[in-house]
């Protein structure tokens, strides 16, 4: 565990100004207060689980964008 908020206090230090910045549709905030307090660990589990593998689609992209532009074009001649 300690691993785990040693990785989320570095993150939060390199890139905590612009994670804060990001706007959440009105009502999530408080949602997500809500749970917390609630004790909900299900659901604030769940969207964070959400947002990783969301994370993981959006660099896998990415990734793939960056390597089929790299590769040049095949052409067929006659």
């Amino acid at each position: 565990m300690e691993q785990v908020k040693d990785f989320v206090d570095r993150l939060r230090e390199m890139n905590g100004d612009e994670i804060r910045s990001v706007v959440f549709p009105p009502g999530v905030d408080e949602y997500m207060k809500d749970r917390v307090l609630a004790g909900d660990v299900e659901t604030v589990a769940f969207m964070h689980r959400l947002a990783w593998i969301f994370g993981m689609q959006t660099g896998q992209a990415a990734a793939q964008s960056q390597s089929t532009s790299a590769t040049p074009q095949r052409r067929i001649e006659a």
